[in-house]
Order: C-alpha cells, then sequence, then structure tokens
C-alpha cells in the first residue's frame, strides 16, 4: 500500500469536536481493538495524528506492534450521516522533541491531569466512505442480486 490523499470532506470531520473518531488496532493474535479517539487529527502532511495518554494502554501496545511489523490500522470518523473509514499504518511515535512537547502543552491546557505517552503520526493508505446511501448504492451496483423482493415488487 502507499500514501494516498484524503477526499477533501474529512479534514473539516476531523477538525469538528462533534465528530466521533474511532480508532482500531489489533495485537499480535489478531484480536482486534477499538477505541474512541477524539484527539484524532491531521497535520500539516496530511497524515492522521493520534495522542495517547496511557502508556499501558492496549491501544499503545498495538500501535508499537503496528509500527515495528507494518500492520495497518483503522480509524473511522462520522458525524451525522456522513461517515469514512481511513485506513493505514503508523510511521513515526513521538515521545519527546519539539512536536511532543507542543502537543503535550496543548494537551495540558485542556486537561491539565492528563499525561501523553506518545503522539502517533499513521500514514493515510486508502480511503472507504462509509455513509449509508453511498454503501448501499454501491451494493445495488455491485450485487443487485442482494436486493429484497418485496423492494422490487414496488
Amino acid at each position: 500500500m502507499t500514501a494516498t490523499s484524503l477526499d477533501p470532506r474529512i479534514p473539516a470531520l476531523l477538525a469538528d469536536a462533534a465528530t466521533v473518531k474511532i480508532l482500531a488496532t489489533s495485537d499480535r493474535s489478531g484480536r482486534p481493538h477499538a477505541t474512541v479517539a477524539p484527539s484524532i487529527h491531521l497535520d500539516d502532511d496530511g497524515r492522521l495524528v493520534h495522542l495517547e495518554r496511557l502508556e499501558s494502554s492496549g491501544t499503545q501496545r498495538n500501535l508499537v506492534a503496528s509500527l515495528w511489523f507494518d500492520r495497518p490500522v483503522a480509524v473511522t470518523v462520522q458525524r451525522g450521516a456522513e461517515a469514512f473509514e481511513i485506513v493505514g499504518v503508523p510511521v513515526k511515535a513521538l515521545v519527546a522533541g519539539p512536536e511532543f512537547r507542543r502537543q503535550y502543552e496543548a494537551l495540558r491546557a485542556r486537561a491539565p491531569e492528563d499525561d501523553l505517552a506518545a503522539v502517533w503520526l499513521i500514514e493515510p493508505r486508502e480511503v472507504t466512505e462509509l455513509t449509508h446511501d453511498v454503501r448501499r448504492a454501491r451494493q445495488e451496483a455491485e450485487r443487485p442480486f442482494l436486493t429484497h423482493l418485496d423492494r422490487l415488487a414496488r
């Protein structure tokens, strides 16, 4: 997989506090782990940025393994009826330096009791629109035989 450009609607979704953001990872055995991740946003290079607050979290462990073994992760973003899945790979974990410090200070300004374990940079590789109407139209075009008979009778 190579880097992909994002749908132009995604930056606005990621910047909106009302957008639900879910980060899905998996452990060594393939067991999935999903968590709500409201901090996910884009950096200036088009990478997803995830602020991991707990050193011992399953997400942190899984992201480390994904970085080491080039395993993909998925981020789902949804606001209202609009939804996308972004599959990507972690490319860097910042645990010190100016960008880490900037993110840490911004986090502490919002939540003084919180810590920051790492700033994760995730390179998008694939984007799929999950909006129901789009998925339905795709299914009807690609698999018309899945249409329920009662809908055909109308």
